[in-house]
């Protein structure tokens, strides 16, 4: 009896960081997606920028990514390494998030520059930190630091063609 409860907390604590997580990130995407259409259609981009639909696959796929990484820590929070990377986690996601609205708010190409910089080293921290957790945990992140060096290069040849 005692096991089906532990169970159930532990799949409902998984749906919980699956909302939490996906609804904090649909949230921050919202205000920013029309905002700053036309700043963004004025900008030179390279051939390489992936379309849009790329986007809308990938990102959801590594917030599940996200999601199940952040799920196994939690239920590892009493371990000595647990807690940091729950702190790290929280910090990579907030940044993560609030990307789009103070980018295309700024409209400031170098602005976005140094918030991407900032946020892949946060990214590969957050990923360290998973992985002294669990190795396994640490993994799932890696796709997630992929992308976000894709976009890191995107976004220095965006500063190239049209700020630089």
């Amino acid at each position: 009896m005692m096991g089906q409860l532990k169970r159930k907390c532990t799949f409902m604590s998984f749906f919980v960081i699956l909302i939490l997580v996906f609804g904090a990130a649909y949230s921050a995407y919202l205000p920013y997606h029309t905002a700053g259409t036309e700043w963004m259609k004025a900008l030179k981009l390279p051939a390489c920028m992936p379309p849009c639909w790329v986007h809308a696959i990938a990102w959801p796929c590594m917030y599940f990514l996200m999601v199940t990484a952040l799920w196994v820590v939690w239920e590892k929070r009493q371990e000595k390494n647990a807690l940091p990377a729950l702190v790290v986690f929280a910090l990579q996601f907030f940044i993560n998030i609030l990307w789009g609205p103070v980018i295309v708010r700024s409209q400031n190409l170098d602005w976005a520059m140094i918030y991407m910089c900032v946020l892949f080293l946060l990214v590969i921290w957050n990923t360290i930190s998973f992985w002294r957790v669990s190795k396994n945990v640490g993994m799932l992140f890696l796709p997630y630091v992929a992308w976000m060096a894709y976009g890191a290069w995107l976004e220095a040849i965006i500063w190239r063609c049209n700020v630089a």
